[in-house]
């Protein structure tokens, strides 16, 4: 038996899944929008008939958990949507998305505590089907090869790029 669709309607066989992360209560230095722009996407794709889990404020272990959490769900999936909205830092030409916990007092420290880009791609694209992506981050990046003029300063690392706010990579003092 066929089935036959009237106009107006859609049909959606596909299994879509999303996680949704809006981090903006950063301990160092919060955001005002990456929470609202979580709550509009995950509507927009509730819409679209994907089943949306969506975290704020994510602490190291949370954001782990919650990727850990994610993935089996997007087994087997047609759509698998991956969304962060918040800081990003670049490392030695590496991206990393950034809990709001980060209080990274060195570079080992900091590459513990942030979650490495190219990890969630390499989870997410073994996942599903389709994989989308999409990053709202800031990207701050490396203090030496951004801040030059800067490095005298041992007790304050912070790192200015033209539209993102100040965020310590590591070796903050208060």
């Amino acid at each position: 038996m066929g089935a036959s669709l009237s106009a107006g309607q859609t049909a959606f066989a596909e299994k879509r899944v999303a996680l949704v992360i809006g981090n903006a209560n950063y301990a160092l230095a919060p955001l005002t929008n990456p929470t609202n722009d979580a709550d509009d996407l995950a509507v927009a794709l509730k819409r679209l008939q994907f089943d949306v889990t969506e975290k704020k404020d994510l602490a190291v272990h949370d954001f782990d958990r919650a990727l850990d959490d994610f993935i089996p769900s997007g087994q087997n999936a047609d759509v698998a949507l991956f969304f962060f909205s918040g800081h990003g830092v670049q490392i030695d030409k590496r991206g990393y998305l950034a809990p709001t916990d980060v209080n990274a007092e060195s570079e080992s420290s900091a590459l513990r505590e942030l979650v490495a880009i190219q990890e969630v791609v390499s989870r997410i694209e073994n996942a599903a089907k389709v994989s989308v992506i999409i990053l709202d981050a800031c990207r701050t990046v490396r203090f030496r090869s951004a801040c030059a003029a800067s490095r005298s300063r041992r007790t304050e690392r912070w790192c200015r790029l033209k539209g993102c706010p100040r965020f310590p990579l590591w070796g903050v003092t208060r």
